[in-house]
């Protein structure tokens, strides 16, 4: 099935979508941001940025340092704590992850489409330990991903020209729906050394697994995958229910 995202509200809120995006800049750079560095980021005046970033940082999601740059704060922290927590998403999918590195040899992505890139919960690299891969790789372009195909592949191609705009040429279109064409039809992306598939009906995220001792093609390893993907999305989306006190 494929979907398109949620409609725009007529009268969004600027500053909300400001904020996240402030806090989302933060949280990928490995050094200090100020608030001229920014404001040229959000491309808004220095006044607007600094006034974020002041509300940010009296919230406790980001922290201002001596010389008046800022990093993230401890409500960052805890943000994403609970996050793991309520979503389910990582905790599902390590043990499925550890059991094919040790029975198929492979490493692993988990992640997240967000506007025009992924974001990796998880990313292993050969001979890295798995707490070493959690969180620990760069926002990606997403029609360059495995997974940012497999999830794109789940939406409307209207929704996929919206979210991307003038930011692809016709060449990279061409391609980025050639292949999410082949993923509609095959349920899964397929590569000589790697395989993926989305999270949930519609996608909430997306796994991949890279270098299989067996061939990707093998359907019993297609089989494994999708049997991964379904028992993480059940995990994700099944509702809970908890004691009324």
């Amino acid at each position: 099935m494929q979907t398109r995202s949620p409609v725009k509200p007529a009268q969004s809120n600027q500053s909300i979508e400001s904020a996240i995006a402030c806090l989302l800049e933060l949280t990928n750079r490995s050094e200090p941001m100020g608030c001229n560095a920014m404001a040229e980021r959000l491309q808004v005046e220095r006044t607007k940025a600094s006034r974020i970033l002041g509300t940010l940082a009296h919230l406790g999601m980001v922290q201002r340092l001596p010389d008046l740059r800022y990093i993230p704060g401890p409500g960052i922290h805890l943000l994403s704590t609970m996050a793991f927590r309520a979503s389910g998403l990582l905790g599902s999918a390590l043990p499925h992850i550890r059991r094919m590195r040790e029975t198929r040899g492979t490493t692993a992505a988990l992640g997240v489409v967000w506007r025009t890139e992924v974001g990796y919960v998880y990313h292993s690299t050969e001979g890295q330990e798995p707490t070493e891969a959690i969180g620990g790789h760069a926002l990606f372009p997403a029609h360059l991903s495995c997974i940012g195909r497999v999830i794109l592949a789940t939406h409307d191609d209207s929704e996929i020209r919206e979210r991307f705009g003038d930011s692809l040429t016709a060449a990279e279109y061409a391609t980025l729906f050639t292949s999410i064409k082949i993923i509609r039809a095959e349920g899964v992306l397929v590569e000589p050394d790697e395989i993926a598939m989305a999270i949930g009906n519609p996608a909430v995220a997306g796994i991949a697994f890279f270098r299989p001792n067996t061939n990707t093609h093998d359907k019993k390893l297609i089989a494994e995958v999708a049997a991964i993907a379904a028992d993480i999305s059940n995990a994700v989306t099944a509702p809970t229910t908890t004691n009324q006190q």
